[in-house]
């Protein structure tokens, strides 16, 4: 699942210049590219661990079809950094997510200076997750909704957005909240 994430941010890279209206006032332009980090707050299930505080890095790539309708593909890997437990035993937990979706975007606002969505999408997530010595290693598809707002500057153009993943596997259907704050191209 690393090796897709790497190259769907290698063929964001560099197939987004080429396009005509790349880097042009937003306005003009139906394609950006997104590139962001942040962090994310897994919802664990067990109680004895404290929340795990995460960190990201994401890109996205989104179309205009019609106004205010785009769609977008997206990509990002999020891992924890280890807290412990409540009780301070030794046990680790550990909570890294990569993922590639596909999503569909609403314009809600839009002006000179910024844009703001509503995201709705499917994912293929891959998650790997250590509790109390049992580690899963698997591949899901999940659900993503998000707000995204894109704000335009004289000397550059930024993103920041708030997203939740639901995962369908395991079953107890992990979920994140991401917050990511990013360059817009």
């Amino acid at each position: 699942m690393k090796k897709h994430v790497v190259l769907f941010f290698v063929l964001m890279l560099s197939v987004a210049p080429s396009i005509e209206g790349f880097g042009r006032d937003h306005t003009m332009s139906r394609l950006h590219l997104g590139l962001g980090g942040g962090f994310g707050l897994p919802k664990i299930s067990y109680s004895q661990y404290r929340t795990p505080i995460s960190f990201l890095v994401n890109g996205s790539l989104p179309v205009q079809v019609k106004s205010p309708v785009w769609v977008q593909a997206t990509g990002g890997a999020l891992t924890t950094i280890h807290m412990g437990t409540v009780n301070d035993s030794d046990d680790d937990m550990r909570f890294n997510l990569t993922w590639a979706g596909l999503e569909g975007m609403y314009r809600l606002r839009y002006d000179f200076h910024a844009d703001a969505f509503v995201t709705a999408g499917l994912g293929y997530y891959h998650l790997s997750q250590l509790y109390d010595g049992n580690e899963d290693i698997l591949n899901t598809t999940g659900f993503t909704l998000a707000l995204v707002n894109w704000s335009f500057g004289p000397k550059w153009n930024s993103t920041l957005e708030i997203r939740w993943h639901l995962l369908f596997e395991p079953e107890e259907n992990p979920q994140v909240l991401t917050i990511t704050f990013g360059v817009l191209f």
